[in-house]
Formats: structure tokens, sequence, C-alpha cells
């Protein structure tokens, strides 16, 4: 019963109910269970029963790409809940750390581990998720500024520690024995209980104090005017065979385009279409390829570009789009990639290819060199009958769009502006912390990015899914201090400031454009010098007590067993 009445209230913590505060307590009915618990075997199976019906349920928006990857994904990310249950207990019993402190250790620690692999990781549901906003408007939250000093595992430690509170105050005797009859009652409260609630008040308030200090300096100088594009296209159109329903929804993007363009007189500096909206390659080879092809649908497919081009010219903007790129050479290889498009209709050279690929849905891992088994893995893993492998980009690219002149207040005149520089995450990268802070900072620590665009098609999956990728969407942006527009095909497009705060955000499934200027901000932050070391040492160091805590009890219990034999 504690383990469901905890699946429940974490449940409804993340979207779509998201009622974040429930996080703050959602894992105390099992963290008692745990501290409580006399038997490891029987808590270890009880808590993966439950977590698995978890997972299956908060995943539940996978279940139309991939029936086998959805059960093996849950039976999988099921494994850390027992897991860290049981190093919780063994550093509670053994070396006498409070939940209050273990509890966070080890939640930062899972999420760091399962954020890195196996095959990329899977980083969905990180406790502090729940504590970012997802709906338009909605006001920057004061708990997650953190997050620029050591990423999202920062506010995942904030709320396991009032979990943890909670459980030691429902656990730990609230008064300690009186010696001395004489001796006060408020004497009689216990040292260790009275430590760890002011810990646990120290880092609450300093954490608010510090967010409340940041969101106060929310830039406010203008960088770009965006307007992304949603199609609201479903993805059996995407997949069609028919040219005619390509055909319709091509024209339709291309409208929203002109719409978007000329919904408002301040001149739009960018245009901004969602992931692979595009129906065909738009790198040149094979465009000119395409074009030179003797079957007349090939030559059709390959028209986009000069399209592109002629639509990028004619409104003066630049224009940024999702595309294949493809090498038509033995053996064929693609890549998933981001173009810009100049106002005066040319294509820029550079491209950006993802770097970061989506297991069973860009590449299959692990069997790559044994046929059989990979056709086995696409068939039951995978969303396509055929082998649909991406090949990943090496290095981040940096697009620099031109930003109009800045006015000198004191001669009212206008002065050069630099441009704005932008990276373009695709698709899940940004869900993940390492490759958006790779992007946006250099291996010196330099900042060389004024915002992310991410370019999405989130049509392959339910709405709830649509809510959590933007809600995780928002840490990216405080990690790293800069802004984000999103171009998602099915929702949600819309822009985050680099202080977390949604703004203009288009409904999910609807279509639509949204106009929004966004602002620079020139803050570098902690975890865009350092990353995830800190969690990192953290981790090692919850590991080492971890395994000297079991270490520790299996010589007690060995000592025991000695000393009770005949």
């Amino acid at each position: 019963m504690p383990s469901l009445i905890t699946a429940v209230l974490l449940g409804l913590s993340y979207p779509p109910v998201g009622w974040g505060w429930l996080a703050h307590v959602a894992l105390v009915p099992q963290v008692v269970l745990a501290l409580r618990a006399d038997c490891n075997r029987r808590l270890a199976w009880v808590t993966y029963v439950v977590a698995t019906a978890w997972w299956l349920v908060m995943l539940r928006w996978l279940l139309p790409v991939t029936a086998g990857g959805w059960a093996a994904l849950s039976m999988f990310m099921a494994l850390y809940t027992p897991v860290a249950l049981v190093a919780l207990q063994w550093l509670r019993r053994e070396w006498r750390i409070p939940a209050t402190i273990a509890l966070p250790m080890i939640v930062a620690s899972v999420e760091l581990v399962r954020g890195y692999g196996p095959a990329g990781g899977f980083a969905w549901f990180g406790l502090g998720h729940s504590q970012a906003p997802f709906e338009s408007g909605s006001h920057a939250s004061r708990l997650i500024q953190v997050a620029d000093l050591f990423g999202e595992h920062a506010v995942s430690c904030l709320v396991a520690m009032t979990n943890g509170l909670v459980a030691d105050l429902l656990t730990t005797p609230w008064m300690r024995r009186r010696r001395d009859p004489a001796e006060s009652t408020l004497g009689r409260i216990h040292p260790r209980l009275a430590g760890i609630v002011l810990l646990w008040a120290a880092a609450l308030v300093s954490a608010h104090a510090y967010g409340a200090w940041r969101i106060r300096q929310d830039p406010t100088t203008p960088a770009l005017t965006i307007a992304v594009i949603q199609t609201n296209q479903a993805q059996s159109n995407k997949d069609s065979d028919s040219l005619e329903q390509l055909e319709h929804d091509w024209n339709h993007l291309l409208q929203l385009t002109r719409d978007a363009v000329g919904a408002d007189e301040t001149p739009v500096d960018l245009v901004v279409w969602p992931e692979t909206v595009v129906p065909g390659p738009l790198n040149f080879d094979a465009v000119n390829a395409l074009k030179l092809s003797p079957e007349p649908d090939f030559q059709w497919f390959g028209r986009f570009h000069d399209e592109i081009a002629d639509h990028a010219k004619s409104l003066r903007t630049h224009l940024l789009t999702g595309a294949q790129a493809v090498a038509f050479h033995e053996p064929q290889r693609q890549w998933n990639s981001v173009f810009l498009y100049d106002p005066d209709g040319q294509q820029q050279m550079k491209r950006y290819d993802k770097m970061h690929l989506v297991p069973y849905g860009e590449f299959v891992p692990w069997v790559g060199s044994w046929p059989w088994a990979k056709d086995l893995f696409i068939k039951w893993l995978t969303p396509y009958d055929f082998d649909y492998t991406v090949v990943p980009g090496t290095h981040p690219t940096i697009f620099e769009i031109p930003r109009n002149p800045d006015r000198d207040p004191e001669s009212d005149t206008r002065k050069p502006a630099p441009p704005t520089r932008i990276v373009t995450p695709i698709c899940f990268e940004d869900a993940v912390p390492r490759v958006l802070r790779r992007m946006v900072y250099d291996d010196e620590g330099r900042k060389r990015a004024d915002a992310l665009v991410n370019l999405t098609n989130d049509g392959w999956f339910r709405p709830d899914q649509r809510l959590q990728h933007l809600q995780i969407a928002v840490f990216r942006s405080v990690e790293n201090r800069v802004p984000t527009a999103r171009s998602v095909n099915t929702g949600v497009s819309g822009f985050i400031s680099s202080t977390g705060r949604v703004a203009a955000a288009l409904p999910v499934d609807g279509d639509g454009f949204n106009v929004y200027e966004i602002r620079a901000d020139a803050r570098r932050t902690l975890f865009g010098r350092l990353g995830h070391r800190p969690m990192a040492v953290m981790a090692v160091a919850t590991a080492v007590l971890t395994a000297a805590a079991a270490f520790r009890r299996r010589s007690r219990q060995s000592r025991s067993a000695a000393e009770s034999s005949p």
C-alpha cells in the first residue's frame, strides 16, 4: 500500500495533471516503508512490481509507437527504485545518515546514472522536473533557478530533501530521554532531529532567495524576433505514400509561414519550421541527384529546396528548417539535420546534424554486428519495418542571425548590433543536459550561443508526452541561461525565457504560429563551466558509502551467524 500511494502521488506531480507540490511528499510512504522494512528481498520485489506498473502508466504515450519498447523500457527503468530504497536503508542503518541527507544523495545519483546510459540514457521524470512550469504564461519558478549551479539534479535534491525530512520526522524519536528531572522541556528535543530541520530550512530558504535574485536579473535586451510554426501534421501524413497528401500539407506549411511573417508590423528575423517537416532531403548533393533523376516522383521530391529559397527571399527573412540529408552512394547514409536559408534565398553551407540519436527510433543499439538480431530488434522494438539508421553528427553548429541595429538613447541613432548566435537541438536533444551544455558552452566554459532553437516532431506520441517534453525543456534554458524557441509539429511550440518562464505557447494538437521577441542573457553559469562534475563526485561518494555499508552489513551478519552456530 505505501508503494501504491507513492506511485499515485508521484504520477499526479507530472503533466497532464502537474501538481508539482505533491512531489515534495510523494516519496514519503515508500521511504518510510524502506526504513522500517525487515526483509530487503520482499522490499525489492514489491517496490519493483509497483515501479514497473508506474512506468507502464507514465510511458503510455510510447505504446502507439512501439509496444515492445514500451514494455522493455518500463521494466528496465523500474529497476532503479528497489536499488535506491535498499541503498537508502543501508545508509540509514549502517552509517546513521538521516533520510533528509541520504535521500537527496541517492535520488540525484540515480537520476545522473540513468541519464547517461544505457544507449544514451533516459532522463524522463526526474524528480526536479515536476517543479518546472508547462503552461503558457506561467511565472518562472524560484526553486528551479539553482539548476544554473549544478543542473536539474540540484532541484531533485531539494525536492527529495523535503521527502526525507518528513520521513525522518515519522521514524525518528522527537524527544530524547531526560537525564535530569529539572531539565527544561525545550532541552528534551532530539538534537539529531533539530539539526536536520535546520539543515532543510537553510537549504530551502537559500534556494528560494537565490531563485528570487536570479529572476530579478531577467534580461531586457531584445535579441531576435522569431516566428515558430506548428503544422499539426499527423505522423500518418508524413509517412504517407500519397503525393497529394504531402502536397496539401506542404502548401499548408507555406501558408502558415506567410501568415506569420505578415501578422505584425515588426519584421520577423527568423522563421522556424519543425523537425523533418520537409518531405525531401535538402543537402545539395541529394537535391541535384533528385532533380537529375529520370523518375518523375524523384524529381518531385527535389523541388523543395527551390521553394524554400524562394519563400525566404520573398519574405526577406531567415528560414530555419529540419529535413533529411542523404548521401546517394553505397552504403546509403542519412542524417537528421537543420538547414538555414538567408533572406537572399541562399542556403548556408553549414548545417547541423543531430548528435544524440534516439535508440530504436534512429539507431538500433548493441546488435549492429548481428543482422539477424538487428532484424528482430527492428521488428519488435522500433516503429519501422526497415532499417532506419541515422548517422550521428559530430559537433554543434553555431548559426548567426543578424539583428536590427540597436538605438543609442543618447544620440537617438542606430548602431550595429552583434549577430545572435543560435544552436539547434533536434527532438529529444533538449531533454539531455550534457548535450545542450556542449552546444551552448565551449570546452573552456565560454558561452558561444545566445539562444536555443529546438525543432521537434512529437507527432509520434500522445499529448501527455508533449507537455512533459516542454517541462523538461525549461531546465535547459535555466541551466545555460539562454532563451529557447520551440517549433514542434503537434505542439507545444512556443518560447521559454532564460529564467524558465513559458511564454506564448501554442496548444497541443493545434496548428498556427507564434511571433515573439526573445531576449539575450549575458550571464554565464556554473553548470556551463562544470557540467555534471559536482554531481558525479556526489554520485561516486554515494556509491562508495553504499558499498561500504553493504560490506559492513554482510560482515556483521557473518559474525552473528558464526556466534550462533554450535
